[in-house]
């Protein structure tokens, strides 16, 4: 059973096991602990011991004879029925196809748990996904974001794969090498919509001047919110740097990628004597509003 929601929350009448809830998203050895114990006593009798970090089962234990099996396998192993069946029957999560991949159990379990669905993918439809990464996208297993390209174009033909790879280059104005990078860095990019894209690039080519290199090597500003981070920043670094309290080289990515504390702490903080109103601009701009005091010819 999921973990309670919190008092006050507008979906308290949904079924709790309804609720989205991903554990795993940090990927910590007490998430993964705290989510296996769960689901352990309400689905299948996998042993508590075998999913807790403080036991001597954690660890990699290497039978007799066989492959080398970790504390996950029982797991995956058993959670595998409610992921649904695939046209060519069931396919286990420990099969030879994803062994040939070079993933552990480990890398699986982080892999499937918010994308259950992964785990009933047939092995001729995972070997065309490992063809797809490595031959379109340039992503060599080994690679730390090859487990990231995979669960992006699992459920991606080859012909959707190159169209949105086309599509990029076009939007980007980027060379085969300059997607191969932005790819290879952030695959999920080719989740988004071509809207999205589109207007991520007019922004940050058109408006920002960021060069297409420049965002080719750094793709991660692409996931972020046009809206509720790349424009309201961009906005108080240009308002800093316009009236002398920011140095013109300072760079924007680094300013998109720090934490909104951070941010707040070193760009609004330090000038609400010199620029009192620019928390109070800077709080309409993230409501996708531009105050005059923002209005840069």
């Amino acid at each position: 059973m999921s973990p309670p929601s919190s008092p006050g929350t507008r979906c308290s009448s949904v079924p709790k096991w309804r609720k989205p809830w991903h554990p795993m998203s940090r990927s910590s050895p007490a998430s993964v602990s705290h989510f296996l114990r769960s689901r352990a006593s309400s689905r299948s009798p996998v042993s508590l011991s075998a999913t807790d970090p403080s036991s001597p089962r954690w660890s990699t234990s290497c039978p007799s004879s066989g492959p080398p099996r970790t504390s996950f396998e029982p797991y995956l192993e058993r959670v595998a029925p409610f992921s649904g069946p695939t046209s060519s029957g069931w396919s286990s999560p420990m099969s030879p196809s994803w062994r040939e991949c070079g993933l552990g159990a480990c890398d699986i379990a982080r892999l499937c748990i918010p994308t259950p669905s992964l785990l009933s993918i047939s092995p001729e439809r995972i070997r065309t996904a490992v063809a797809c990464v490595e031959g379109l996208l340039g992503v060599p297993r080994g690679s730390p974001m090859f487990k990231h390209a995979l669960q992006a174009v699992a459920f991606l033909s080859e012909e959707k794969i190159t169209t949105k790879v086309e599509h990029l280059k076009k939007t980007f104005k980027w060379s085969d090498a300059e997607v191969g990078i932005a790819v290879s860095k952030a695959p999920t990019v080719l989740h988004r919509t071509k809207e999205s894209l589109q207007r991520r690039s007019e922004f940050l080519i058109s408006e920002v001047g960021l060069e297409p290199a420049y965002i080719a090597c750094r793709p991660v500003i692409l996931m972020y919110s046009l809206e509720g981070r790349l424009r309201p920043r961009y906005y108080v670094i240009r308002f800093l740097k316009e009236n002398g309290l920011l140095d013109h080289d300072r760079d924007y990515y680094a300013a998109v990628m720090i934490s909104e504390k951070v941010f707040v702490e070193k760009f609004i903080c330090p000038h609400k004597d010199a620029a009192p109103h620019l928390a109070e601009d800077y709080a309409t701009a993230c409501r996708a509003e531009v105050p005059a005091r923002f209005s840069f010819t």
